[in-house]
Order: C-alpha cells, then sequence, then structure tokens
C-alpha cells in the first residue's frame, strides 16, 4: 500500500495532514479605540523624575568609588606606617606583630 498525496484533490493527505485545529482562548481585544494621551506637564515631570533618578544613581557610584579609593589609600597608609615602626625599632615582622588593639609589639609565638 503506497502513501498519496491527496492535497490537491481535497481528498485526505497521508503525505501533508493538516495539523487538528484546537479551541484558541480568545485573546483580550489589543486593538484599542483611543490611545490615552499623556499631558505635556505630566511628561516635563516623567522626564525631570527621570533625569533625577538617573543623577542619583550616578552620585551614588561616585561616592561608592570614593569612598573605596578612601579605604584603599587609608590601608596602604596603615601599611606603611606599621613599616615604618618596624624599622624604626630594629625589629622583623617575620618575628614580631604589631597587636593595633594594645598598641604594642607582640613576639609570634616560635613553633618548635
Amino acid at each position: 500500500m503506497t502513501i498519496q498525496c491527496n492535497c490537491e484533490s481535497g481528498g485526505r493527505c497521508e503525505i501533508h495532514p493538516k495539523p487538528k485545529l484546537e479551541a484558541v482562548p480568545k485573546l483580550v481585544n489589543t486593538a484599542v479605540d483611543v490611545v490615552p494621551q499623556i499631558e505635556a506637564t505630566d511628561k516635563l515631570t516623567l522626564k525631570t523624575l527621570e533625569a533625577e533618578s538617573l543623577k542619583a544613581q550616578i552620585e551614588m557610584d561616585r561616592a561608592r568609588q570614593q569612598v573605596m579609593q578612601k579605604a584603599m589609600m587609608a590601608h596602604q597608609q596603615l601599611e606603611q606606617f606599621v613599616a615604618a615602626m618596624f624599622e624604626k625599632h630594629g625589629l622583623k615582622q617575620s618575628e614580631w606583630v604589631l597587636d593595633l588593639a594594645k598598641l604594642e609589639f607582640v613576639a609570634r609565638e616560635v613553633k618548635p
């Protein structure tokens, strides 16, 4: 038995079967006859608020960057000053620790 195409004759086609049509739920009518218009004052308010929001975001990013730079500089200054304190007192960092809570040098524990 051969499979035949009966599309042109309008009969049932075994090669190109037609998809079964299922009930499609009716969508909400998106075609609106009247599109609401935004008033000029409201448009201006929207643009003003959008600009203020973007400006605040930029300022926040700048402030975050400045704080990060300040923190890195403070940490570098602390490291440099600690190194200068070790040098001033003729101590090696491998043998001593500068305890910042007690503000004194503490000998490192020697592991046997």
